[in-house]
């Protein structure tokens, strides 16, 4: 018999171009990941009891007690300030590069851990090719941020708290059949579609001084990518429910 609903906010977070990378590169990643996603939670004053994360090898599923402004809001600024900080200790062909989509409604939880449509929605709209093609148009960008059309109705539309939604663009998510907002922190305009002929595309400006090419993220480079080393892989109040890798 299957158990009643609970509603929860869901966060879906994915590294750009994990196939590209070898496994060591990968291990990396994911360390920055949870170093990233662990400091931005603590910094939107989340609890931890209210948190459950579930390992995705290349990304994180977060299912969490908490209002969707909170997350649009404190957690997404908090994200994109410590993903930043993060960045800037390496060069930029080894950034790490985030597409975090946020769904809320019903959910399921059992031994194994979450389920429901809400769960596969969240996971359609960060996988939605429009997405990631915006994520390699913005090549400065740390990370793109996309909503459910339900939190973009419910929240985004209405400009709560620092969240502005002059700076979401529409895009398709065939695979739910409605249309997603995606935002890029830093850009006054998402680049959902390549630009025309003669048209020069959307730029934020550069995070660090340097050469042109050394701020090329992985999916513009050519050659072997560089690794960076790692450290702790999770410190603080959120407990990592499965593990990828067993």
């Amino acid at each position: 018999m299957t158990s009643d609903p609970i509603q929860r906010s869901v966060v879906v977070l994915d590294v750009e171009s994990s196939s590209e990378r070898s496994n060591p590169e990968i291990g990396k990643l994911r360390t920055a990941l949870y170093r990233v996603l662990d400091e931005a939670v603590q910094r939107a004053g989340l609890v931890a009891r209210d948190i459950d994360i579930e390992d995705r090898g290349d990304g994180a599923l977060v299912v969490v007690d908490a209002d969707p402004v909170v997350l649009l809001d404190s957690f997404a600024e908090g994200l994109v300030a410590v993903l930043r900080v993060e960045n800037a200790a390496v060069e930029a062909v080894s950034w790490l590069r985030l597409r975090v989509a946020l769904h809320k409604g019903p959910v399921h939880r059992d031994e194994h851990g979450w389920s429901g449509d809400t769960i596969n929605a969240t996971f359609a709209i960060c996988d939605a090719p429009a997405v990631k093609a915006t994520l390699r148009r913005a090549d400065r960008a740390q990370l793109v941020l996309v909503v459910s059309e339900l939190l973009y109705r419910e929240v985004v539309r209405h400009g709560y708290r620092s969240i502005n939604p002059a700076t979401y663009g529409k895009v398709d998510v065939q695979r739910i059949g409605e249309p997603a907002w995606v935002r890029v922190p830093g850009y006054p305009a998402p680049p959902t579609e390549a630009p025309q002929p003669g048209e020069a595309a959307p730029q934020a400006p550069p995070e660090n001084p340097g050469k042109e090419e050394e701020r090329m993220p992985p999916h513009l480079r050519h050659g072997n990518v560089s690794q960076t080393a790692g450290k702790n892989i999770f410190n603080g109040p959120i407990r990592v429910e499965r593990d990828f890798y067993g």
